[in-house]
């Protein structure tokens, strides 16, 4: 099959690519194996409406829901709520991912992305194009390949870099049986880490807890019953009316990892391929989203010769990851200066490098 953009990986950063090129009528094939792990509801910003109408995507909205503001106390003895109301912005928004994702999808399919089910196993870049072998037994050459996949570590090995890791960290979620009337994110620093919990739709909540690996193993977080225990000592526990307990709980690996490098020959890298950002600053997605149609419209002009918008798309990515790993840095010394805990003071050690 030859077209003239492949993009590896079909989550909100690849439907979005595909998206955008289609809109520039680029043939697209997008090669995506999916994945059998449940995805947590995620927070993005007031800028999420104008993301999804730049991509001719607005229906996908009908996937989120309102967060008319934040509770939290961070830096605090109490909570204290932040109300949308106040934000010239407007309000922000829950994803609820599954949904989200299926939504997108559907809007590149039909826009004309060709989808092939597979994981992209081997690559053949040359001067012209870059030949892809999937799993499937599907051969794919491109004029361009566009790696928009979950993880930069992933995306460094197939570009011969080495992925810069500023911290790695470990997210254990659970969907609890408790509707939630309140449309707030409730975000609550512990000793050990950090919770979140919003509501998930319009039938229970999710609650999530945000640690590192050294804190995992010695509260041993990972088994149902000592995160459920964890959950119970926690302040917005006790605001519930009855108690919620997690039957099952699912880890993801999160914290912040980028690529040296997000474009090169023939490649372009998007949205978690090019940068993961830690949870706290719940910029994950609508990065996916604007990095995505940014890279997608690079890739348009380098398909017709014009390769300095490439040059743009990499040092845009570069100043936006420095600048979240200031902000981030800033965010965790609040609560550590008056956390004396190896977590907290682990958070403030870690710096950019390869």
């Amino acid at each position: 099959m030859k077209v003239d953009v492949a993009i590896v990986g079909g989550g909100p950063a690849g439907c979005s690519a595909a998206l955008a090129l289609r809109a520039k009528d680029h043939s697209v094939a997008v090669i995506d194996l999916p994945s059998p792990r449940a995805k947590s509801t995620e927070m993005a910003g007031p800028a999420l409406p104008n993301r999804l109408q730049r991509l001719n995507a607005a229906e996908t909205l009908s996937a989120c829901d309102p967060c008319f503001g934040i509770s939290s106390n961070w830096g605090r003895t109490e909570a204290a709520i932040k109300p949308s109301i106040l934000d010239p912005f407007g309000h922000a928004w829950f994803i609820h991912r599954e949904r989200f994702d299926a939504c997108l999808k559907l809007a590149a399919l039909s826009m004309g992305a060709i989808w092939i089910e597979g994981k992209a196993r081997s690559f053949d870049f040359n001067k012209q194009s870059v030949s892809i072998e999937t799993t499937g037994h599907a051969r794919v050459q491109a004029k361009w390949v566009m790696l928009a996949t979950g993880s930069p570590c992933w995306a460094a090995r197939v570009t011969h870099q080495n992925c810069s890791t500023v911290d790695n960290l470990i997210a254990y979620w659970a969907y609890l049986p408790v509707r939630l009337e309140e449309r707030l994110l409730f975000v609550e620093a512990a000793d050990h880490g950090w919770w979140y919990v919003c509501p998930r739709a319009d039938k229970d909540l999710l609650a999530c807890f945000v640690t590192d690996s050294a804190s995992s193993r010695s509260l041993r977080v990972s088994k149902l019953d000592n995160w459920n225990n964890s959950f119970r000592r926690t302040n917005f526990f006790q605001r519930l009316s009855s108690e919620a307990i997690a039957t099952s709980i699912c880890a993801v690996s999160s914290g912040l990892a980028a690529l040296p490098r997000s474009t090169g020959t023939r490649w372009t890298a998007v949205g978690d391929a090019a940068a993961k950002l830690d949870p706290l600053g719940g910029a994950g997605l609508l990065f996916a989203l604007d990095s995505a149609w940014r890279g997608a419209l690079a890739v348009c002009d380098a398909l017709r010769g014009n390769v300095s918008g490439l040059t743009r798309y990499a040092n845009s990515v570069s100043a936006l990851i420095q600048q979240f790993v200031r902000q981030r840095e800033q965010q965790y010394a609040i609560e550590a200066a008056s956390r004396a805990n190896p977590f907290w003071t682990a958070r403030l050690r870690h710096s950019l490098s390869a």
